[in-house]
């Protein structure tokens, strides 16, 4: 299949908009994971969690993990690392022992006073608060750019 080269003026500056942005994207998570470890010395993943389960006394891990959009086993790794750290503790269940519920210790408070909302944890936040469509619009445009970059979104194709 051959790519066609467009060029007219407005067209070409929309293309190198659009590469200039997924260029941002592409390097503002890691970067600014590195700089948030550096200076407080804590994941921004593992901050997300930090801040639910201190919104969400008791919360199940399974309640964590479908909140920060993760897989169970992920969440687990995240929560392991909270634990060893002293921000969180796990309870058992009373009639189910499977069942682990989280809780927040004073460790952990003073992590959340002294940290600010970042990465994923800020998008969700910010994103949540937008108009049904406006996100949708977002979401429709994010769609349909992995299908031209040919990315499997492990998600039924838009167009």
């Amino acid at each position: 299949m051959r790519i066609k080269s467009v060029k007219g003026g407005r067209h070409r500056r929309e293309i190198g908009e659009i590469v200039r942005f997924v260029r941002l994207l592409q390097g503002s998570g890691p970067r600014q994971s590195r700089e948030f470890v550096q200076k407080y010395r804590i994941t921004g993943q593992q901050l997300g969690a930090l801040r639910i389960v201190t919104l969400s006394p008791r919360i199940s891990l399974g309640e964590l993990s479908e909140r920060m959009f993760l897989h169970i086993s992920t969440v687990s790794g995240i929560v392991d690392r909270l634990e060893k750290r002293g921000y969180v503790t796990r309870e058992r269940g009373g009639e189910d022992r499977r069942v682990v519920h989280l809780n927040v210790t004073d460790n952990g408070r003073r992590v959340i006073k002294r940290t600010p909302l970042a990465g994923m944890g800020l998008l969700i936040h910010t994103i949540d608060r937008l108009p049904a469509g406006q996100l949708l619009g977002i979401l429709k445009g994010l769609r349909l750019l992995l299908n031209v970059m040919r990315i499997d979104g492990g998600r039924d194709r838009l167009t």
